[in-house]
């Protein structure tokens, strides 16, 4: 589903939710960077999440960037 490099957010689904990056790819889970602090651990703090831990971060559409810009000044 994800590949290295993807943008993610991880965590349980009732839980805290963090921002990081895929490392590496395995059957079962995904090795993670994490781009945000998490409880007591800082940034750049390496997790072993499980696949259905992981979910897609929404990122904005930034196609139609001209447009919005207008629109704001």
């Amino acid at each position: 589903m994800f590949k290295v490099g993807d943008f993610v957010l991880f965590g349980r689904p009732n839980g805290e939710q963090t921002f990081g990056r895929i490392v590496k790819v395995n059957p079962a889970s995904y090795l993670t960077y994490g781009l945000e602090e998490r409880a007591h651990n800082r940034r750049g703090v390496l997790y072993r999440v499980r696949k259905h831990h992981v979910s897609k971060v929404p990122m904005p559409d930034i196609t139609d960037w001209r447009g919005c810009w207008r629109e704001t000044i």
